[in-house]
């Protein structure tokens, strides 16, 4: 590969799609994963790989990134952009959030770097 691995979260529509476009023009390798994760047509002739996963399985989670970097070579490129926010008061969703948000930020980052 010429250029290096990016893996992305949250890519089967808004910010993730949009960052997977622009990483994929400039050549890059994809790990696409979402929740509802399908094949995405305009990526058909691009190095691309498709992870149904919720960010929240670490295990699944784990095994797709290394799955991919066997395939493509190391991960340099981390795109968080799984998840959402619903308005409403602080207190009320401010466990989920972190539970949601927070935690696989986490863990997709420890696998890329390796830290645990």
């Amino acid at each position: 590969m010429s250029q290096p691995l990016t893996v992305i979260t949250g890519a089967s529509s808004g910010i993730g799609l949009a960052a997977a476009r622009t990483f994929a023009a400039a050549g890059h390798p994809l790990l696409l994963i979402s929740r509802n994760i399908e094949p995405i047509a305009e990526f058909a002739d691009k190095a691309v790989a498709y992870a149904r996963v919720d960010v929240s399985d670490y295990d699944a989670l784990h095994k797709a990134i290394q799955e991919s970097e066997h395939k493509f070579g190391g991960t340099d490129f981390l795109v968080n952009s799984a998840g959402w926010l619903t308005p409403g008061h602080s207190r009320r969703w401010k466990l989920r959030v972190m539970s949601a948000k927070v935690t696989p930020i986490c863990s997709e980052s420890s696998t890329v770097l390796k830290l645990f």
